[in-house]
């Protein structure tokens, strides 16, 4: 765990039904918000003006020791002109961008702005908020809970500020860089670190300038910047000047760095054209990867297609060119309308076919200039049908050490693991196949690294499940029928991360099996997440299907994975009647052998939760009319089987169908 994505015969369908409600400005009511000439003020409508006061009046109110404020409670309003591109915080209802006047700059960090609008560079805005500090950062902290608290966008298109040459001395110096923390800064002819060859999102570069002296540079990830290649030759940087100092006592003085926010505030004569793309993942015949994505590995099933959407630009304003390579299958074709141009775009699209099973096809578009070259390429892989059958099936990436908890010790161990929160986190393997898999040579990692690697024989019977966990099988042996293999590449284990991660499954050659993305939203605070109401269905709360917390190497209700199928046949006929008032009416085909469930969702890949249990579907279910964000449902049935073993699940996975825009 890290903090920086089953009694009697039950069987089960379900139908997923996608629909979007969203009112005309969600999230806003009409005294929220003011128009008025030459400003758009979002707060408390009727406030009287405040007293506009200085930057540098703000900074001097710093300890002149500690350099924190003193004062977080006293409100103090500004005005100025944002001199940051992206919203450098997040994904969250916050906002965190750079302000600065004819004094200084400063940090403004907005609990709630994304629900109001985010600044942009260029937005002359007026801040109220009281003062404080994040790892040593001075930050104005407007709240959108807070009506005493605003944030004015007072006009738009401003030109950002002369950058300030920064003195690469000052670091050492609070007396001489505190005053520009914050301010909009330039650093001039200096080198960046050649390793790595390509900016990685959310980390550290260090410069050096002509004499020698360096200095921080931070990669947001953010921004347009990360996965773009290093360039060559000295760099001239423009961008705000932060500061991450996480001590915890005494003086913040320390962590200075320069941010910049978009590719275009790099300049360079060895700089290549910028290229940016995004994947489109359609017809999944199982959810789990982010449909939408930038990863430049990609798994394929037969029958699903990927939209692969490139974007080249020369930043610097002069012309690019492109041309891509790949030995395509039939199945996969590249389109790129224009070659050459200041700004490019091309596409590539695959939907592989089983002829396509067990081949790895590598792809490349190369972008150039007069000053450098830009390739990116991608590994697309189609797996076998026995590979395809090894799904990811369950995930505890939050495992507790509160001894009371109902999902305390989940592997059942001899004894409780020593450090719970590492070495009880697990993922399930199910074997979904007819046949053996031999997993010999496979891995299995997070978002940043192979966690563990399948070194010995081990072959997963089909209908089998295993378990992966994060350690401690010699001191703490779990107790299940299942094999279980510990992670072992690092001390951290697994190292699942409860504010979203990717769990990846390769092949003995290297080669994408599966991948699963979730999100803060998808790690249940009472148990695990498990597909339903099979290996094919979404994850969902454990919780939330069955009276277990968790189940590892067994169904949702805790029985063994094999047993004698049972078929049964899905919803149909589900349609959707609107009423003049708003309100929508779920219509259905419903048997009375079937006890229904309406789940929702608010995306469409989850995690869902049940919205009415038990209804038999021969009235409608009503919706409230559109308020707020938009919702996605779904709707399943169970029933119980004559003359099946007690307890053993059976479920169906009717196709998705979405409805609205």
């Amino acid at each position: 765990m890290k903090h920086a994505l089953r009694g009697c015969l039950v069987c089960s369908v379900a139908l997923n039904l996608w629909f979007r409600l969203e009112p005309v400005l969600a999230g806003a009511r009409a005294d929220d918000l003011l128009t008025v000439p030459g400003a758009a003020r979002l707060g408390t409508a009727g406030a009287a003006e405040p007293v506009v006061t200085t930057i540098a009046f703000l900074r001097s109110l710093l300890d002149p020791v500690d350099y924190v404020p003193t004062d977080t409670t006293t409100l103090h309003t500004v005005e100025g002109v944002v001199t940051t591109h992206v919203n450098l915080t997040g994904p969250s209802a916050n906002a965190l961008f750079y302000l600065q006047d004819a004094s200084g700059g400063i940090a403004v960090y907005w609990s709630g702005a994304t629900n109001r609008f985010v600044p942009q560079a260029g937005d002359a805005v007026r801040v109220t908020a009281p003062l404080t500090q994040r790892d040593g950062l001075l930050e104005l902290a407007p709240a959108v809970s807070k009506p005493q608290t605003s944030v004015t966008l007072l006009s738009t298109g401003n030109l950002l500020p002369t950058p300030i040459p920064l003195d690469f001395g000052w670091k050492t110096r609070a007396d001489l860089i505190e005053p520009f923390e914050g301010s909009y800064v330039v650093v001039s002819n200096v080198v960046l670190e050649a390793s790595p060859e390509r900016f990685k999102a959310g980390s550290n570069v260090t410069l050096t300038n002509e004499a020698g002296d360096t200095f921080t540079l931070w990669i947001d990830g953010r921004t347009d910047i990360a996965g773009q290649p290093k360039p060559g030759a000295p760099v001239t940087i423009v961008g705000v000047l932060g500061q991450y100092d996480t001590t915890t006592t005494g003086p913040r003085t320390d962590g200075y760095e320069v941010i910049p926010t978009r590719l275009a505030d790099l300049h360079s004569t060895a700089k290549p054209p910028g290229v940016w793309f995004t994947n489109v993942l359609e017809h999944l015949t199982r959810p789990g990867d982010a449909p939408t994505n930038s990863f430049s590995e990609v798994v394929l099933r037969p029958g699903e297609s990927l939209t692969l959407q490139v974007a080249v630009v020369d930043t610097e304003g002069g012309e690019a060119n492109v041309a891509v390579t790949g030995d395509l299958p039939p199945c996969a074709q590249w389109t790129v309308p224009e070659a050459s141009g200041s700004a490019l775009q091309a596409s590539f699209r695959m939907q592989p076919t089983e002829a396509e099973a067990g081949h790895p096809y590598l792809i490349t578009l190369s972008a150039w200039n007069q000053g450098a070259t830009n390739t990116v390429g991608w590994t697309l892989y189609v797996p076998t049908l026995p590979e395809r059958g090894m799904t990811i099936n369950e995930y505890l990436a939050n495992p507790t050490s509160v001894s009371t908890s109902a999902f305390f010790n989940p592997l059942r161990r001899t004894s409780p693991a020593a450090r719970p929160s590492t070495e009880d986190e697990y993922v399930e393997l199910l074997n979904g196949s007819n046949q053996a898999l031999e997993l010999a040579g496979w891995t299995l990692s997070d978002s940043n690294a192979v966690r563990l690697r399948f070194t010995n024989s081990l072959v997963v019977g089909a209908g089998q499940a295993l378990i992966a966990c994060g350690g401690a099988l010699e001191t703490a042996p779990p107790d299940l029928d299942v094999p279980v293999v510990a992670a072992h590449e690092t001390a951290a284990g697994l190292s699942l991360n409860n504010d979203g991660d990717a769990i990846v499954l390769r092949n003995a050659a290297g080669n994408l099996v599966e991948r699963v993305v979730y999100s803060a939203k998808q790690v249940a605070k009472d148990g695990s997440m498990t597909r339903w109401p099979d290996a094919t269905g979404p994850f969902v709360a454990q919780t939330s299907v069955a009276p277990l917390p968790v189940s590892p190497g067994r169904t949702a209700d805790g029985l063994p994975f094999v047993g004698p199928p049972v078929t049964i046949d899905p919803i149909i006929g589900l349609t959707i009647d609107g009423a003049t008032d708003g309100t929508l009416r779920l219509h259905w085909a419903a048997t009375n052998t079937l006890a229904y469930t309406v789940w929702v969702a608010n995306t469409p890949e989850g995690p869902y939760e049940p919205l009415i249990r038990d209804v038999t579907g021969a009235e409608p279910i009503e919706l409230l009319p559109a308020q707020g964000p938009a919702r996605f449902f779904r709707v399943s049935g169970e029933v119980r089987a004559q003359g099946a073993p007690a307890g053993w699940p059976a479920r169906e996975l009717s196709p998705l169908r979405r409805l609205g825009p």
